[in-house]
């Protein structure tokens, strides 16, 4: 199995990169690839990542059309890392078990690999290699959160964010939020804000049947955003988390509602990439804004609380990592062995045919009974040679897969091509300045 990533993300790149990245699932999803290419976009509001199954110039290819096809701009390129292989594998497991998230252990991540993975095995880009590694990337996810506390308490950016927002006002009992957008994070925000029992809150999105069904389960308001600078004057704190292209809050439109509320500050905490609001909102009196990438900072002063969890995640992920890489090398020889069981077979019928026939004299029960012994040989002769082609795979892959060549008369060439093999060539995150 060759797989692949290409990806950047909130240690990598800053918002203003992942903004012009967010697109890149939407797009993956539109365009048409070669039949024995597989492949998977995750976007996220932390991270634009391509998992691409194949050779490696065929991932290279798909990578550059998908890039290129997106708009990516070449001076983008310096925030992509890439992994291969196993690195590869184990970069995803890391991203599952949320050691790769802005807020250490968060749980949203699993829900959003899911979703990806779903979204393109219905595009049918998904093969056996991508199937097999998002499944155990999804099963690790699930089962270091049920081994360690790396996802006890407040552990998402939904609960950093109003725990911010706690922070800022002292309590929240009589404030006003307004939440733009119907999604699952707006779903996470108003959960949040819930439990700290917040004054009120109102929903507002471009699709107010949506913003209706948030507001029936929290038993609050809901609106339209032509709304939005209406109710803007009369809460204390705004949440965005949609997915619109462009900004929904523009500086002009704020600073009319701020006009009516001018001694009454205003917390702007904008989840959304790309960012719902114009960043020049920030000049506004009494307008604080907290964007993505602020709320980082935040997560980071609590990451010591959860470092003893990581490590326990670590050690699992290490382990899941080795189990997961013998397997894929026992799948990668099973063509040898059975070229080898197969060439034995004929091998030997062959050469039973040829007996028998400068032997005629004898009969059918010398030939069976010869034929029988023909076959308990070969049987311990196979198994001695696929014990020898398996036990190799622990230390060492390519010289098993060369032993095996050698066994069925193979050329390196021919090896080369049955088992897929690529260089490899990893190109290492480089952590944003």
């Amino acid at each position: 199995m060759f797989v692949k990533v290409f990806g950047a993300n909130q240690k990598t790149a800053s918002i203003s990169v992942r903004e012009r990245l967010s697109s890149l699932s939407e797009t993956a999803a539109n365009m048409k690839f070669d039949s024995g290419l597989e492949l998977v976009v995750l976007n996220t509001c932390n991270r634009a990542e391509i998992y691409i199954s194949g050779t490696e110039k065929a991932a290279r290819e798909a990578f550059d059309g998908l890039i290129n096809e997106a708009g990516v701009e070449p001076e983008d390129m310096q925030f992509f890392y890439e992994y291969d292989g196993m690195e590869a594998a184990k970069h995803l497991f890391q991203v599952a078990a949320g050691l790769d998230s802005m807020v250490i252990g968060e749980t949203q991540i699993l829900h959003q690999i899911k979703s990806s993975y779903n979204r393109f095995v219905e595009l049918g880009t998904v093969g056996k290699s991508l199937h097999a590694l998002f499944q155990k990337a999804l099963e690790i996810g699930k089962s270091v959160r049920r081994r360690t506390s790396i996802s006890d308490s407040k552990v998402s950016v939904a609960s950093i964010a109003i725990e911010t927002a706690g922070e800022f006002f002292g309590s929240l009992k009589e404030k006003k939020a307004l939440i733009i957008g119907a999604g699952e994070v707006a779903k996470l925000v108003a959960g949040h804000l819930a439990e700290k029992t917040a004054g009120s809150i109102c929903f507002v999105n471009r699709t107010e049947e949506k913003a209706a069904r948030l507001a029936e389960i929290y038993s609050c308001r809901y609106g339209n955003l032509a709304d939005l600078k209406l109710l803007a004057a009369d809460c204390d704190i705004i949440v965005g988390t949609t997915s619109a292209p462009t900004f929904v809050v523009a500086k002009n439109m704020l600073e009319e509602a701020m006009m009516k509320r001018p001694e009454r500050p205003l917390l702007f905490l904008d989840m959304a990439v790309p960012r719902d609001a114009d960043p020049e909102i920030a000049d506004i009196m009494n307008v604080y804004l907290y964007d993505i990438d602020n709320l980082q900072v935040i997560s980071a002063n609590n990451l010591m609380k959860r470092q003893t969890e990581a490590e326990k995640v670590e050690a699992i992920i290490e382990e899941e990592l080795k189990e997961f890489s013998d397997r894929i090398r026992r799948l990668a020889v099973v063509p040898y062995i059975r070229r080898l069981r197969k060439d034995a077979k004929e091998k030997c019928s062959e050469e039973l045919r040829s007996f028998f026939t400068e032997n005629p004299e004898l009969s059918e029960a010398s030939k069976e009974s010869v034929s029988r012994q023909s076959r308990l040989i070969l049987g311990k002769w196979l198994h001695n040679k696929i014990c020898k082609i398996k036990s190799g795979m622990a230390y060492d892959p390519q010289s098993t897969s060369e032993l095996s060549g050698e066994l069925l008369g193979l050329s390196p060439l021919a090896v080369s091509k049955l088992l897929g093999r690529q260089p490899r060539n990893d190109k290492k995150p480089r952590e944003m300045a």
